[in-house]
C-alpha cells in the first residue's frame, strides 16, 4: 500500500526583505516584508515574460520608481493578486518607540533575527502538514554568525519538528519575487510615512502605485493606517495582505 500523506503537504516559498537601516538614527522605520506563495514558479514566470515583453531587465526597487519601471511594477501588482496561494505580510518597527539596549544589549544582529522568526512564525500558523523555504535578501553579519541556520533552528525549535528546510540568503538583483516583496513593502512604508506627516503626497508615479494597490485591496479611506471611521490603526489585516505596526511590551522580548 502506497502511502499517500505526503501529497498533502504545503511547499511553500518565503521572500523575505527588509527596508530601513536599523542603526541609521535620521530613518525612523525599520520593516520586514515576506511574500509567501506556494507557486513561485508561476508568479515569476509571470513577471519574467513581462520583462522580456517590455526588454528591461534592470532591478526594481521602490526608492527607484521612474516612468519605465512604472508599468512593470503595476503588472507585477497584478500578478501578485492574481496568484491564489500568494500572501503579504509585513511588521514595522518604530525605533524610537523600542528599548533596543535593555532587550537586545543593542545587538541589531539579534533584532533583525527576532523579528524575522516572528514575521515568518505568524505566516507559518501551527505548522502543520508544511515544509516551508526561506529566500531572503543578503542582510551582512560578521564572520562567524550564521543568520541562516540560527533563524531556521529558532523556528523549528519552537514547532519542534521540520518547518523550515532551507533558509538562504541572496543578492535581490537575482531574484523578482524579492524585488516584488520590496515594491509592496515601500508602498506601505511610503502610505505610513504619509500619515506621520513626513512626507506629503503628491500626483506623483508612487502616489498612483500605493493609490493602485489599495483599490485591489477594496481600500476607500486613502489609508491602511486609517480605519472606517476615519481613526488611526496599527494593523491592517486581510488574508491576502497584512500589516502590523509592533507594540512591544516590557514582555515581547522576554
Amino acid at each position: 500500500m502506497i502511502d499517500n500523506d505526503f501529497k498533502k503537504i504545503k511547499l511553500p516559498v518565503f521572500f523575505l526583505d527588509e527596508t530601513g537601516i536599523l542603526k541609521k538614527g535620521d530613518d525612523p522605520y525599520f520593516a520586514l516584508g515576506v511574500i509567501r506563495t506556494e507557486r513561485p514558479h508561476e508568479l515569476q514566470r509571470k513577471i519574467r515574460t513581462l520583462r522580456d515583453k517590455l526588454h528591461f531587465y534592470e532591478e526594481l526597487k521602490w526608492n527607484k520608481v521612474s516612468p519605465l519601471k512604472y508599468e512593470i511594477i503595476k503588472q507585477g501588482f497584478e500578478a501578485f493578486f492574481k496568484d491564489p496561494s500568494a500572501v503579504f505580510s509585513s511588521i514595522i518597527l518604530k525605533k524610537n518607540e523600542l528599548d533596543f539596549k535593555t532587550y537586545f544589549n543593542n545587538n541589531l544582529l539579534k533584532v533583525y533575527r527576532s523579528f524575522t522568526v516572528d514575521l515568518l512564525k505568524r505566516n507559518i500558523g501551527n505548522g502543520d502538514n508544511q515544509i516551508c523555504t526561506v529566500l531572503a535578501d543578503d542582510y551582512f553579519y560578521p564572520d562567524g554568525i550564521n543568520l541562516e541556520l540560527a533563524t531556521r533552528g529558532i523556528v523549528n525549535d519552537h514547532y519542534k519538528k521540520i518547518v523550515i528546510a532551507g533558509f538562504l540568503q541572496i543578492n535581490s538583483k537575482s531574484s523578482d519575487l524579492l524585488q516584488l516583496t520590496d515594491l509592496l513593502l515601500g508602498a506601505v512604508l511610503y502610505d505610513l510615512k504619509i500619515q506621520d506627516s513626513i512626507l506629503k503626497k503628491h500626483p506623483n508615479l508612487k502616489s498612483k502605485l500605493l493609490d493602485f494597490l489599495q483599490e485591489k485591496l477594496g481600500i476607500e479611506n486613502g489609508s491602511f493606517f486609517i480605519d472606517k471611521r476615519g481613526n488611526r490603526q496599527d494593523k491592517f489585516l486581510k488574508e491576502k495582505f497584512k500589516i502590523s505596526i509592533f507594540k512591544g511590551t516590557k514582555n515581547s522580548f522576554k
